[in-house]
């Protein structure tokens, strides 16, 4: 059986919304890896989220300055995190299309004679509503759960920079 067969041409938008959730979340996710936001020792400060904030602080006029540069900083961090929420919410969108596009092909093509829609269009209709649901649900879930442990993971290193910049000011 061909997992892919049932989705016509729904397999490119969802194949496109697959393809950018897993290349934004593993981005993210080696990005945001301690070692480039905690400076570790002997490591370059300008290497380092924390340490770039750190090295500005010594130059900054004032302490607004410096949580502006930190806010900048900070949504770089989450940067592509939109686009990971914009996939939740597309694909199953995308599903639910497919669902109505086969279900018009179904019953479109009852006969007026029989009142029974042709075996083959009914089976390829009911392939493609079901099958594009699954697909956008399968998308969707996972790309959830990625930002979902992204969003965290953020918050709980802004923390961390906030009491690191409070001890450093």
């Amino acid at each position: 059986m061909n997992i892919f067969a049932g989705l016509g041409w729904f397999v490119w938008p969802l194949g496109l919304c697959c393809f950018v959730s897993f290349f934004v979340f593993f981005e993210r996710f080696l990005a945001l890896r301690p070692k480039y936001v905690f400076p570790r020792e002997g490591q370059a400060a300008e290497s380092t989220v924390l340490g770039r904030i750190l090295t500005f602080s010594q130059t900054a006029t004032g302490a607004s300055e410096v949580t502006a540069y930190a806010e900048w900083e900070m949504s770089r961090m989450e940067r592509g995190l939109f686009v990971l929420g914009l996939i939740v919410n597309i694909a199953p969108m995308i599903g639910l299309l497919g669902t109505v596009v086969g279900l018009v092909q179904v019953f479109s093509n009852i006969s007026p004679e029989t009142g029974l829609p042709d075996s083959e269009v009914f089976v390829h209709g009911i392939a493609l509503a079901l099958s594009t649901t699954i697909w956008g649900l399968v998308i969707a879930i996972p790309a959830q759960i990625g930002n979902g442990y992204l969003s965290r993971r953020i918050e709980t290193y802004l923390a961390e920079i906030n009491i690191s910049l409070a001890r450093a000011m």
